[in-house]
């Protein structure tokens, strides 16, 4: 049995790594023919300068464009954001992708605006449909996935799996975590097609991901057919094992792919020549009451800044000063808690996010935001006990001070 091929290139010069990738593969013309209409699916999770790693860099998504107008197609950047307050639109331009216009004939299409259609999965891990936008089924002759080499507060990494993602509406991401993000990857994945991936790796993300984590300059690209190979490939440069990744494990059980390093012909510069160890997207939470979580269906946005924050507690040695003060603080995130939820004491109950400020009321102290920033939510509690928070985000801070509440 022939082994899934990845391509990799390490290099400098973005639009030559992306031709090199593709002539491993075949060539470009093996992938778009003259005339297609070309769906470019980057990574804009929010709005985030260039150079940080947390959406595909412009420079790559630029490199792209070319590429497909090089071939004689027609492309589109394309995403769903999770930003529901900004759009996608406004995100593109915020991420620094609107010089290509000026540069190629390209269009934007913001997935979340798209219709939707309901898509049944056959055998499902947990849904037994999904709602798409329809551009992934008609409109476009080629589908390309461009995922970001970054971690993941929830998944550990974002990569082509997750990526896929940004193609249903923001009720299902929502449902996804109400229910399980893993295995609903799984089951995207099981009706989403991509007739090409080509990860940007030319700058990625660790540590606190998908949107706070520090930049790395890789300067690599990698390329393929198959998702799970992909994502296995990727998870290896970055220093991962995909085996510790559940929605990658999942999405190999129901859709196949090469999981196993062993089973995937690697093309070009080898792994070893381009990993890097990445910084995993969190510390380990305890799980031993020193930080609780109430969870009443929330975003992904408060998952992850509440996570985030906890995080940033942790690494920073404050979590450990509030126990030894006898503090332990409560999380509670979403806007349908439990009609028997009992409440911890309300000294050290924390609703973040505007949802939950009604049920706030009476109960514990009230965050704002749509998701509150995870640097806003340690400065309110810094500001609450009183401890130092400068340099709080980078995990240097050990500086504490006295509690101003009995």
């Amino acid at each position: 049995m022939s082994k899934e091929k990845v391509a990799i290139a390490k290099g400098t010069d973005t639009y030559a790594q992306i031709k090199k990738t593709l002539e491993l593969l075949g060539g470009e013309q093996k992938f778009i023919k003259p005339g297609q209409k070309v769906m470019l699916k980057v990574n804009v999770t929010g709005p985030a300068p260039a150079g940080m790693g947390v959406t595909t860099n412009p420079e790559f998504v630029e490199a792209m464009v070319r590429l497909v107008c090089e071939a004689g197609g027609k492309p589109t950047i394309a995403d769903g954001t999770a930003s529901a307050t900004i759009g996608t639109v406004k995100v593109f331009e915020l991420s620094g992708y609107d010089y290509i216009k000026e540069l190629y004939p390209v269009d934007y299409l913001d997935l979340n605006r798209d219709k939707m259609v309901s898509v049944p999965v056959e055998d499902p891990f947990e849904l037994e449909s999904i709602k798409v936008a329809q551009s992934m089924y008609s409109g476009f002759d080629v589908y390309i996935n461009l995922p970001v080499l970054k971690t993941h507060f929830l998944t550990g990494v974002s990569l082509s799996l997750k990526n896929l993602k940004g193609v249903i509406p923001f009720t299902e991401k929502r449902r996804f975590h109400d229910v399980g993000v893993h295995k609903c990857v799984a089951d995207l994945a099981s009706i989403i097609h991509p007739d090409l991936i080509i990860a940007d790796g030319t700058i990625g993300s660790e540590g606190l991901g998908p949107k706070e984590g520090n930049p790395v300059s890789l300067g690599v690209i990698l390329a393929g057919t198959d998702m799970v190979a992909m994502d296995a490939a990727c998870c290896a440069v970055m220093g991962f094992d995909a085996h510790d990744f559940q929605h990658i494990v999942l999405s190999h059980q129901k859709i196949g792919g090469a999981l196993e390093l062993e089973d995937i012909e690697i093309l070009g510069d080898n792994i070893e020549s381009v990993k890097y160890n990445f910084k995993p997207s969190t510390p380990k939470i305890p799980d031993d009451s020193k930080i609780s979580f109430i969870s009443g269906s929330p975003c992904s946005g408060c998952i992850g800044a509440s996570v985030i924050a906890a995080a940033r507690l942790v690494e920073s040695g404050v979590l450990d000063w509030m126990n030894s003060q006898g503090i332990y603080p409560t999380f509670a995130i979403g806007p349908q808690f439990d009609k028997e939820q009992e409440w911890p004491d309300a000294k050290n109950l924390f609703f973040l996010g505007n949802c939950t400020k009604k049920t706030a009321e009476g109960r514990g102290v009230f965050f704002p935001g749509c998701a509150p920033a995870s640097i806003h939510i340690t400065g309110m509690l810094s500001e609450y006990y009183g401890f130092e928070h400068d340099n709080l985000e980078n995990g240097s801070e050990r500086t504490t001070g006295k509690i101003k509440h009995d």
